[in-house]
């Protein structure tokens, strides 16, 4: 066995998931909102799709710069829109391109009534939790939320959509899709044309105060597609091309159903079981795995393994409370021998991170909450078996002969996407 450690430190910031919650991270403002309304300005793309510009026709509140066609706020103002939007229900998306200030909370975009109470629709990205919220309402319960973990709050430029299909909501970063949720109602309530009652924002959402949970960061694209629910961010040619192939291993559709999610679409392991997954395609030399993980406190377990029925590991990533690390093992191609990177970074806290697993050609970076542990030089290009009898991958334990499984992981399990060529 061989192996190469290396050693990096990081903060671990640390959220809760909850499918309904009404309160948000933040600041309130005391600046005073305008109200008046004007037109609707609604285009329609080649495609069919009929797309608002929030940012056609809207007036300055408090402090926000327009530079190049891109807006700076810095937590003190917003964008009043002074449009008519057109009422959205069943399905519609929402388009941003922005970046967040690092360690800030803010609305992208929302549709309140003045007290901000009810929200009709809102995107709200928190670096205190780490993750982005979708808030909406119904005709029988009032305002709702569903919660997507990914950290947005770096002051980079990321593309966003939101993707709705009453009940499902899907949100995709950067072309890539981060999450998938669903809603309590197949039909959204909406408070119509642009009113005193009725106000839509970009950096904020409405209080009595006059503005609340304001944004700091930039913003230089605001659209909401009222009649569809887009599947790929429109005008990224990245999107929706052969190799660009996305597996949500938590779908239930694709693993094997032997743990029941609970709310949010959150599997809890309780250490005697994990997740199988039949058919998943074998790697490129290129390829990425993105977890949100919540490993209970003081436990050590596989986070996910690709494997034998011998437990032979082509690949696989497993964190010890014993060490405080996560190492991942490998192998290479023309070779059995079980290869391995340890990282010293500990997750076994009882609280919940973002994992990116990044193998570029014959390297292996590990992202901890956007905190990079570091790249390091692996011994080859990682090797990989074909789906069949003797290759096997599961989420939450690595195969052992003669039982279910070994080194089952304890804990809860929000996110698990693989990109098998890329």
């Amino acid at each position: 066995t061989t192996t190469t450690t290396t050693t990096s430190t990081t903060t671990p910031a640390t959220f809760t998931t909850t499918v309904v919650s009404t309160s948000e991270q933040g600041s309130n403002s005391t600046t005073q909102v305008s109200t008046s309304s004007t037109t609707t300005t609604t285009t329609t793309t080649a495609e069919g799709y009929s797309r608002v510009d929030l940012l056609s026709d809207v007036t300055t509140v408090g402090s926000v710069s327009l530079l190049d066609g891109v807006y700076t706020f810095v937590g003190v103002g917003a964008l009043a829109v002074q449009q008519n939007i057109p009422t959205v229900s069943s399905s519609f998306s929402i388009v941003v391109d922005v970046a967040q200030d690092a360690q800030t909370n803010g609305y992208m975009v929302a549709k309140t009534d003045l007290s901000g109470s009810a929200r009709f629709f809102g995107l709200y990205s928190s670096s205190t939790t780490m993750r982005v919220s979708f808030y909406y309402s119904t005709s029988t319960a009032g305002t709702q939320v569903v919660h997507f973990p990914v950290m947005l709050a770096d002051g980079e430029m990321h593309k966003i959509l939101l993707s709705v299909d009453a009940p499902n909501a899907k949100l995709f970063v950067d072309g890539l899709l981060v999450g998938s949720a669903t809603m309590t109602a197949s039909a959204l309530i909406d408070c119509g044309d642009a009113s005193s009652n009725c106000l839509t924002y970009v950096g904020q959402r409405s209080s009595l105060a006059g503005g609340a949970f304001r944004l700091s960061g930039r913003v230089s694209r605001c659209d909401i597609y009222t009649e569809e629910a887009l599947q790929e961010y429109p005008e990224l040619s990245t999107m929706g091309t052969d190799t660009d192939v996305v597996i949500d291993l938590l779908d239930e559709t694709v693993n094997d159903g032997a743990i029941t999610p609970g709310a949010g679409n959150v599997y809890t392991f309780d250490g005697t079981v994990g997740l199988g997954v039949e058919n998943l395609p074998p790697v490129s030399s290129n390829f990425t795995i993105q977890l949100a993980v919540e490993q209970e406190s003081g436990s050590s377990g596989y986070f996910f393994s690709k494997d034998t029925d011998a437990g032979s590991r082509y690949w696989s990533l497993y964190s010890s409370s014993v060490s405080n690390s996560i190492t991942f093992f490998y192998r290479i191609k023309g070779s059995t021998l079980r290869r391995s990177v340890r990282y010293s970074a500990s997750v076994n806290d009882g609280r919940n991170h973002n994992l990116d697993i990044v193998v570029k050609e014959a390297t292996l970076e590990l992202v901890v909450d956007g905190v990079s542990m570091g790249i390091v030089a692996l011994d080859g290009e990682v090797d990989d078996c074909v789906a069949g009898p003797d290759c096997n991958f599961h989420l939450g334990q690595r195969s052992e002969p003669g039982t279910t499984g070994a080194f089952f992981f304890t804990g809860n399990m929000h996110r698990a996407l693989f990109h098998p060529d890329q």
